[in-house]
């Protein structure tokens, strides 16, 4: 570790001015991943490049990305397959392709399938990220949205016509589903703590009548801390 000017200091420069400040301070090694050490720099490079799971390797958990759902020419949807057109974003993004994911929305996780970058099929040449949320149907414009980047898939290709595009996209989205559903959960206190409330009231509604009459589908912590319950009729 370099720090002030010119990059002079060190830790035994940081030891002597928390002594002289009276802070404490522990000095942990270098983390370190298939024989060099973990850096950000070693991470950030793993992520543009695409190696998702490199990074994830590094970091202990996905290269996740945010931004906000801004609108797009709508194309996906007439194919059958919708995306939420991620702007905004202030990390890096994983190179072109498409990529197995996980996103976070209005206090839900889904798996979805991601492409980053241009359309040529349809001769779009500007790069965007397109989030095709599995399961999922809702208008999401001007919310914000959470990626977690699992695996990379393909390349970005371009098809011969529109059914070519569908039938890839099919697939896609199933190894994409197949990759999420491998995955280890998200992390995180909200994580456990939305597990741990939806137990909760399964088993207050079990004990208090007819389980059959309506059932929780969802107990989940929104970013901005509500519990978020979601319900159903059988």
């Amino acid at each position: 570790m370099l720090f002030r000017s010119d990059r002079r200091g060190d830790v035994a420069l940081l030891q002597r001015l928390c002594r002289e400040a009276d802070v404490p301070l522990d000095v942990v090694d270098l983390a370190a991943g298939g024989g060099r050490e973990v850096s950000s720099s070693r991470i950030r490079a793993a992520a543009a490049a695409g190696r998702v799971e490199e990074a994830a390797g590094l970091l202990g958990r996905p290269h996740r990305i945010r931004g906000k759902v801004v609108s797009g020419d709508r194309r996906g949807a007439t194919i059958g397959f919708p995306t939420a057109n991620l702007g905004d974003v202030d990390v890096v993004v994983p190179r072109e392709g498409v990529y197995a994911a996980r996103a976070f929305v209005e206090g839900r996780v889904c798996s979805a399938a991601v492409n980053v970058g241009p359309n040529p099929t349809f001769g779009v040449d500007q790069r965007k990220i397109e989030v095709h949320l599995l399961d999922f149907a809702g208008d999401l414009y001007g919310a914000s949205l959470e990626v977690e980047f699992l695996a990379r898939l393909r390349d970005t290709q371009k098809f011969a016509g529109v059914e070519q595009l569908r039938l890839q996209l099919a697939r896609d989205v199933e190894q994409a589903r197949a990759v999420a559903s491998n995955a280890s959960p998200p992390d995180g206190a909200a994580a456990a703590l939305s597990r741990t409330i939806a137990e909760w009231v399964r088993m207050r509604t079990a004990s208090q009548g007819d389980p059959t009459r309506i059932q929780l589908r969802e107990a989940a912590l929104s970013d901005d801390g509500r519990l978020v319950l979601r319900w159903v009729a059988p």
